[in-house]
């Protein structure tokens, strides 16, 4: 048995103390709550339990960041790019920006010498060149659209992953849940990734 955690983020350490307590697996997908992430780590690997956590369980926007990280090295050595972008997501979703974009800037930004800083909110100024600016827009029912540039003044190499729907969510998730049985300790996406590939070669 693997439970699966989605819920929010004020409630979301709490449900993972309870499990790890009763010894059952936990795919977490709730976003927002990363903060406490040491404390969860504390109660799970005291309890000898596990627990798989993401901002995103769909395997497209892990393969994603994945190329992203790739991309970010490449154009880090040629200063003439710049690089940034936005995220775009359906009017009723509650976080800004969401936690997908957040974990995309994280990864481009440790994969960067000249960007250090994210900055998600809207602009009333040009942004510093060590600043990373990756906005956010809500509207209508769009499930979940994020886009990079790397942007010159010859031309632009866009990197954009679009959610059609949210059955690749929900599957990213079993398939993880299927990973994490049996397992003890604190995984990420990253690891499924991993095993996936080395599966392959």
């Amino acid at each position: 048995v693997v439970a699966v955690e989605f819920t929010k983020p004020d409630t979301a350490l709490a449900n993972i103390r309870a499990l790890a307590a009763g010894r059952v697996p936990v795919v977490v997908g709730t976003t927002g709550w990363h903060a406490a992430l040491p404390e969860a780590r504390v109660a799970v690997e005291a309890a000898g339990s596990a627990l798989l956590w993401s901002a995103n369980f769909s395997l497209g926007v892990n393969f994603y960041y994945k190329i992203a990280e790739c991309a970010a090295r490449l154009f880090d050595q040629v200063p003439e790019y710049d690089v940034g972008g936005f995220e775009a997501h359906h009017n009723k979703k509650a976080d800004s920006p969401s936690g997908t974009a957040v974990t995309l800037v994280e990864r481009v930004l440790a994969q960067m010498t000249r960007k250090k800083t994210p900055v998600y909110e809207t602009l009333n100024r040009p942004p510093a060149p060590a600043e990373l600016h990756f906005p956010s827009l809500r509207v209508g029912a769009v499930p979940g659209t994020h886009s990079l540039f790397f942007d010159s003044v010859a031309d632009t190499i866009e990197l954009t992953h679009v959610a059609r729907n949210r059955e690749g969510f929900a599957l990213g998730a079993v398939r993880a849940a299927e990973w994490l049985s049996g397992k003890t300790g604190v995984f990420t996406m990253d690891d499924v990734l991993s095993d996936l590939f080395s599966s392959r070669t």
